[in-house]
């Protein structure tokens, strides 16, 4: 245990956790036993004792002393306090949460300290003095807290002092103001009541006639914040013209911490609104269809039923439907009969028109829906909008050509292997969604199995106007028959199909055109004679042979006695290509040949289309011709002629019509025959003997 004691001046003491006596001792002391079982005495003066959590024994002593007890740290099994005021004027201090102060126990021990108090408590001097010792003592619910010599109770709930006495409630009527078809409203009934010892609980006395009023409940524990919320019932203020006013009324009843009540009422104001038209019957689709030849506008109509609460209304229809999004046609609507004096039987009409020419590039089956809002107008605000939406259904339209190149040409070798031409061939159609096919199909008298293919280039998908792309080949090899100049046509039809039944057809013809074609010739080109092999002409011959892939073009010209080109013979041509070639064997071009030697002689030989040659060459071999020899063949010497040597010599003659070959060979000493001497002999003929 911890012993604290105090000055003689004014002291703030606070305790441990533990248990403490605290004596204060004069002046005006702030002591807080803390937690703990403790004992505190102020002593003299105008003490102020807080006793704190466990079970604690306050004595204030003399003065005007407050003694404090706070129920929520008092809460613990067997905690016991006791409370002595002493001397003076003192005063109990009780603190409540919401929650205990709301308590009817703790109302009833209030109520019951109070009265206590009234019967001890002398008037005069306002101490405790009435009765004996045993009469001023107080025990507060099971003995948790005893009370002896206080004189004055204050109440605080959540840190707001209220007065412990008991007062009465005054609730006080309140007022609100909603519409028939508004959201309904919330009446905070607690704020214009006054109810000083706080308000327990509220509740529905009696309910509205002609709606419903719900408590609503923000806080479950604190029914200062409850409410009511009140809806009226639609259906029955739907009488209500505009501006016009109803009311509606139910009553509540607070009751307050210590069973007091009161009653009141709440007035709800409900203002009329103005019910727009209702329709009744209607017909909001309409339909119409794309004509195949356009002409004219396209209708349709139908006919829309409304109704009015407000007897006396006069209705304004909409003279022109309000397009939604953008249209090809407009809508209008008059008011056949109106529902003044009634509220029933009005009736309007609708019609719609577009240009037949407006809904052309629809495809078949396609569709396009126009809407529409119209409105009937009470000129009281009430406005009633209906969308009308008609559907235009398209048909097809078959497409048309527009420009082609319908003429194509090639010409026989002007590329290899294939020949090609292209062009193009617009096309329209006014449906714009059709996608295009093409088609190719090629003429039955076509001889050249040439192709023609075909495709969309451009599509006329969302735009109404398109291109195909031809393209023609054929092998160059196919149009080889073809002579200079000659031609052929192909013709191939294109289709264009627009997919839903709609062809248009473009034929397309193609002109082959022939060129001259270069003949092959090959056969015996040459040929050979020999000197002195036939008497008195040489001669030979032989064949060509030529081919021409033009019709009717492989032959020759012919030629007779072609002198040959270096003139020693002549040739002659046949048209099949046979050839033959004769020359004087005497000629001394031929005769001065030498053994081995050789001469030639040609021609040309031309085609008939005269585009293509060949040179025939004959060649002319020479034979040896044995020369002539002449002049001094024999010498002679005599013994003893000359010393150391006989000698003698001579000169002969050659004659060889064989070109160069007029001479001898030389010897320079050659052994006679015999062996007596020898002999030299000179290329010119000249000859010696030694």
């Amino acid at each position: 245990m911890t012993a604290i004691t105090g000055s003689n001046g004014n002291d703030l003491l606070i305790g441990t956790a533990g248990n403490d006596t605290i004596n204060s001792g004069n002046g005006d002391d702030t002591v807080n036993g803390g937690a703990g079982s403790d004992s505190l005495n102020g002593g003299a003066g105008d003490d102020t004792l807080d006793g704190g959590s466990g079970s604690d024994d306050l004595n204030g002593g003399s003065g005007n002393d407050t003694l404090i007890y706070n129920v929520s740290e008092n809460t613990a099994a067997g905690t016991k306090d006791v409370y002595t005021g002493g001397a003076g004027v003192d005063t109990l201090l009780l603190q409540f949460t919401r929650a205990q102060w709301l308590d009817s126990a703790t109302q009833t021990q209030i109520a019951a300290y109070l009265a206590h108090l009234a019967a001890v408590t002398n008037a005069r001097t306002g101490e405790v003095s009435n009765g004996s010792a045993s009469d001023f003592v107080f025990t507060f619910g099971s003995s948790t807290l005893t009370v002896q010599m206080t004189e004055v109770l204050r109440v605080l709930v959540d840190g707001v002092e209220l007065n412990p006495a008991n007062q009465a409630v005054t609730a006080l009527g309140d007022a609100a103001v909603t519409t028939e078809d508004g959201p309904g409203v919330q009446i905070h009934v607690l704020q214009n009541d006054l109810v000083p010892d706080l308000v327990k609980s509220l509740a529905l006395a009696s309910a509205p006639a002609h709606g419903t009023a719900t408590l609503v409940q923000p806080s479950m524990g604190d029914p200062s914040t409850w409410y009511f919320q009140y809806q009226p019932h639609a259906a029955y203020f739907q009488y209500l013209a505009a501006g016009e006013t109803a009311t509606d009324t139910f009553s509540y009843r607070v009751t307050d911490a210590d069973g007091g009540t009161g009653l009141a009422t709440a007035t709800i104001t409900i203002t009329g609104a103005n019910d727009g038209p209702v329709i009744t019957a209607r017909d909001l689709v309409g339909a119409v269809s794309e004509q195949i030849a356009p002409a004219g506008a396209l209708h349709d109509s139908g006919v829309i039923s409304f109704s009015d609460l407000d007897l006396s209304d006069v209705h304004l229809v909409s003279a022109t439907g309000t397009p939604v999004g953008s249209v090809l046609g407009s809508l209008t609507a008059v008011k056949n009969v109106d529902t003044t004096g009634t509220g029933t039987g009005g009736q309007l009409t609708w019609t719609y028109t577009v240009d037949a020419t407006a809904v052309e590039y629809l495809a078949a089956g396609q569709t396009r829906v126009e809407s529409f809002t119209i409105t009937v107008n009470d000129q009281h605000g009430g406005i009633v909008t209906r969308q009308i939406d008609v559907t235009i259904t398209g048909t097809n339209d078959t497409p048309t050509i527009g420009t082609a190149d319908a003429a194509a040409a090639v010409t026989e070798d002007a590329a290899t292997p294939t020949l090609s031409d292209s062009g193009t061939i617009t096309f329209d159609d006014v449906d714009l969604s059709d996608a295009h096919s093409v088609s190719v199909a090629a003429g039955s008298g076509n001889t050249l199995g040439g192709v023609l293919t075909a495709g969309v280039s451009d599509a006329a998908t969302g735009a109404g106007d398109g291109t195909v792309s031809w393209n023609y080949s054929v092998a160059n090899a196919a149009t080889q028959y073809l002579a200079q100049g000659q031609t052929v046509t192909e013709t191939f039809t294109v289709t264009i199909n627009d997919g839903h039944g709609g062809t248009v057809n473009q034929q397309i013809t193609v002109t082959v055109t022939g060129t001259n074609d270069v003949p092959v010739i090959g056969g015996v080109a040459s040929g050979a004679v020999a000197e002195d092999a036939s008497m008195p002409n040489l001669s030979t011959g032989g064949a060509l042979t030529i081919a021409d892939v033009d019709q009717g073009q492989s032959s020759f010209a012919a030629q007779a006695g072609t002198a040959g080109s270096n003139g020693y013979g002549s040739f002659s041509l046949a048209a099949d290509g046979t050839w033959t070639y004769a020359a004087d064997n005497n000629q001394s071009a031929i005769q001065q040949l030498g053994a081995g030697q050789s001469i030639s002689d040609s021609f040309t030989a031309v085609s008939s289309d005269g585009t293509a040659s060949q040179v025939v060459t004959v060649t002319i071999t020479g034979t040896n011709d044995v020369p002539v020899i002449g002049g001094i063949a024999s010498g002679a010497v005599s013994e003893d002629g000359s010393a150391p040597n006989l000698s003698t010599g001579g000169a002969l003659t050659i004659a060889d019509v064989d070109a160069g070959q007029s001479n001898f060979t030389a010897q320079p000493g050659t052994a006679g025959s015999n062996g007596y001497g020898s002999f030299t002999l000179a290329a010119d003929g000249s000859w010696s003997y030694t």
